[in-house]
């Protein structure tokens, strides 16, 4: 089940925090190859010049024939590539995808990281995007299994944005 909550719709406060998907799921994806695990529209100017995304994502794997190699991206434009080898049994972590001033340039914040972002404390690592905000985009988990016999659980995700610029 997922939740689609638009800023300033519906009479919500757009200047606060808003939760636009999460999901659980207890299926295993056990295609080899390449699949889409989930896609989630960012709705056009939703986080504005200086607002954010913050994806928590967990994933469990079962198997350990090969390597699962989770695939993150916004519109197009991967922002983390992961590989889950034969001994690792579960990812899990953060990602702060915040406007840096502009609605076409962003700033990408893990959890593993040096640089702090004005959003969290702590040392994060800061990569650069450039995603078209002002149009809807894609937040999408691609996973590929390499050897069959393994197989990836998405156990649960949320996709939350914030838009200090709306009114």
């Amino acid at each position: 089940m997922s939740v689609i909550i638009i800023p300033g719709v519906a009479g919500l406060d757009a200047s606060t925090e808003r939760m636009i998907a999460s999901d659980t799921s207890s299926t295993a994806i056990t295609a080899t190859g390449g699949v889409t695990a989930f896609e989630h529209i960012i709705p056009a100017r939703s986080i504005g010049p200086n607002g954010y995304i913050v994806l928590d994502l967990y994933m469990t794997r079962t198997g350990s024939n090969g390597n699962i190699s989770p695939l993150l991206g916004l519109d197009g434009e991967a922002f983390h590539t992961a590989v889950m080898t034969t001994t690792d049994t579960s990812f899990q972590t953060r990602f702060y995808i915040y406007a840096d001033a502009s609605e076409t340039a962003q700033k990408l914040a893990t959890d593993m990281s040096t640089i702090a972002t004005p959003y969290a404390k702590g040392a994060y690592t800061k990569e650069s995007l450039t995603v078209d905000m002002t149009v809807d985009t894609a937040l999408t988990l691609f996973v590929v299994i390499a050897t069959a016999g393994d197989s990836l659980t998405v156990e649960g995700y949320s996709i939350r944005i914030f838009n200090p610029d709306s009114v």
